[in-house]
């Protein structure tokens, strides 16, 4: 052979090389992989192949990814860098929880439940279920091994307060992955780290959130009972027709008698009795004047809130306030017959029976007075 043909030789075999090289690399070149891994450093998703992705090897037989099929005659490829994606929804492995308990300020106190459900699910049905959940006892609850809720994808959480404290509703709940710890695994959360105003709590997580205070206790007494029959030991407001002569007045004092407690949105919900309904013209006049105590903005008249059952709204009663009103009914005698009722509830969460955030939890239990018309 002369030497005039030793380059020639030489191009040919670089050429057949190349060609080998890049069949090789689209047969069996590792492929980029998506990211939805516990970690950025997991190896268990790997091998997961992006499609619709051509590969080609280039110098050193690294494999990158092309935009395009390799060309029939040699060009130079458009060559497109995987990147890892910039949100990766990442498992919370750990998980703890911390509670301060409003006006208490206690961080041993608080007991409930923490009840997390998908985004879309709609708690008033009571067939919703929680897509699992976080006991919490004396201020604090804490999960290991979990691995069922992700970072950065939002839910719906709500702090179930079982009863003894008002649910607090966490929505949208999202485990930050500012806030994750990526070397353990682990999310802590604490509610009630801020204070505002009125000495409730909320949180740096959700500022506009306040942690579910502790339910607190009604006590109403009667006292200036005028042509009515006031009944203390049984709370009982008794009309006769044969004499109240057309009127009858009452102050009425109801206090929150619960330390370090709170009456959520409280009212005074006028329901008439089921066995015996009033027909709506037995009350023609009902008037309030505020006497002494806490002034929670009672309406000077009421008379369409009973007839109407209309709740009338206190709002927020703190543990230790208290207020004492005169109450004037004017009557239609006419109208009245023996036993009809009108019940007077003291109740919270805006109405009679209302459920908080979870149904079932009622809030408070309500306190009755029957106004009842006799002969």
């Amino acid at each position: 052979m002369t030497k005039a043909w030793i380059p020639v030789v030489i191009l040919l075999g670089m050429a057949l090389t190349f060609g080998g090289l890049w069949a090789y690399g689209s047969a069996t070149g590792t492929k980029p992989v998506q990211s939805f891994c516990q970690s950025v450093t997991d190896t268990s998703c790997s091998n997961v192949p992006l499609e619709g992705i051509a590969y080609e090897a280039v110098g050193g037989g690294t494999f990158v990814a092309t935009t395009g099929t390799p060309a029939t005659t040699p060009s130079t490829p458009t060559q497109q860098v995987i990147q890892p994606s910039s949100v990766v929804n990442l498992a919370v492995k750990d998980f703890s929880l911390k509670v301060k308990e409003p006006y208490s300020l206690s961080w041993t106190a608080y007991s409930g439940t923490l009840r997390i459900f998908d985004a879309n699910d709609n708690l008033v049905d009571p067939n919703i279920a929680a897509i699992d959940t976080a006991s919490v006892t004396s201020g604090a609850a804490s999960k290991t091994s979990w691995n069922v809720f992700r970072t950065d994808i939002p839910y719906k959480a709500v702090l179930d307060g079982g009863g003894t404290y008002y649910d607090t509703l966490l929505n949208p709940f999202v485990f930050k992955s500012s806030d994750y710890n990526k070397a353990l695994g682990s999310y802590s959360l604490v509610l009630g780290d801020q204070g505002s105003t009125d000495t409730r709590l909320s949180s740096k997580a959700f500022p506009d959130v306040y942690v579910g205070e502790k339910i607190g206790t009604w006590s109403v007494t009667f006292s200036s009972c005028a042509s009515l029959q006031c009944g203390n030991t049984t709370l009982a407001l008794n009309y006769s027709d044969s004499g109240a002569a057309g009127q009858g007045s009452v102050d009425i004092k109801f206090s929150n008698s619960g330390a370090n407690t709170l009456i959520k949105d409280a009212v005074i919900a006028p329901v008439s009795d089921q066995t015996n309904a009033l027909e709506g013209n037995e009350i023609t006049t009902a008037t309030i004047q505020h006497v002494s105590g806490t002034d929670f903005g009672l309406p000077s008249t009421v008379t369409s809130y009973l007839t109407n059952e209309i709740p009338i709204k206190l709002g927020n009663i703190k543990g230790g306030q208290s207020s004492t009103d005169t109450w004037t009914f004017t009557v239609n005698e006419d109208n009245t017959a023996a036993s009809e009722a009108l019940h007077l509830y003291f109740d919270d969460l805006n109405g009679y029976r209302n459920s908080d955030h979870m149904v079932g939890n009622l809030g408070i239990a309500a306190t009755d007075i029957p106004l009842t018309f006799i002969a």
